[in-house]
């Protein structure tokens, strides 16, 4: 994969493939090359490296909200606690996306990404595999998580999973650092289908917004 970014660059009109300018300075094909590593070593899809939204699939009040958060993400740290619930192909993830790639493009917090259903995968394997105990380990000492896509196969996972996860978030909470959920679920469903303590630390420290259906 950094590989195929660095060959981003080789062809460029403006550098020649050297990353500078006549006059020293970082052409905009490096600087480009310098984001998607960042993004790659985040763990971040790439399909979601391009993706930009100017408004989204919610309330005027939280699309203002959003729209604070990516504009100006230093002076909005302290909401970067998010559940983002809504139907699939809303735009939660994207928008998640997007909010990393704030925090990233200014350098302001470490973030990773994990799909729901590879978080669950890679815990079941970390005591048996030392590439997923890496994984883990950068995920967790992050300062920003985004678990994307939690959805009823979740739910309906063994009990251990459940208590692992409620772990990860006490922890992150605790520490006063931050997590994006994103979700397919109704609030009711994860009412049901998970605990007291997972549901209190999701409501106490979520701010929540709901994305209405369509296709993003």
């Amino acid at each position: 994969m950094i590989s195929d970014l660095i060959n981003l660059t080789k062809n460029c009109k403006k550098c020649y493939g050297l990353g500078y300018l006549e006059d020293a300075s970082l052409c905009s094909c490096r600087l480009k090359l310098y984001r998607y590593i960042s993004y790659y070593e985040a763990n971040i899809p790439r399909i979601y490296w391009d993706c930009f939204y100017s408004s989204f699939m919610t309330s005027k009040a939280n699309n203002d909200l959003l729209k604070s958060i990516l504009t100006e993400p230093e002076k909005n740290i302290d909401f970067l606690n998010l559940g983002f619930f809504g139907p699939t192909l809303s735009g939660k993830s994207t928008t998640a996306a997007m909010i990393a790639k704030a925090v990233i493009d200014k350098d302001l917090l470490s973030v990773y990404w994990f799909n729901f259903t590879d978080l669950l995968y890679q815990l079941r394997r970390r005591f048996t595999d030392n590439t997923v105990e890496a994984q883990i380990d950068a995920a967790l000492k992050s300062k920003l998580l985004i678990l994307d896509d939690l959805g009823r196969d979740f739910a309906l996972d063994k009990a251990s999973a459940k208590t692992e996860i409620t772990r990860i978030f006490q922890s992150f909470f605790e520490s006063a650092r931050f997590i994006i959920l994103t979700t397919n679920l109704f609030i009711t469903d994860l009412e049901r289908n998970f605990d007291v303590k997972f549901n209190s630390l999701v409501s106490l420290n979520l701010t929540t917004i709901t994305f209405q259906s369509g296709t993003i």
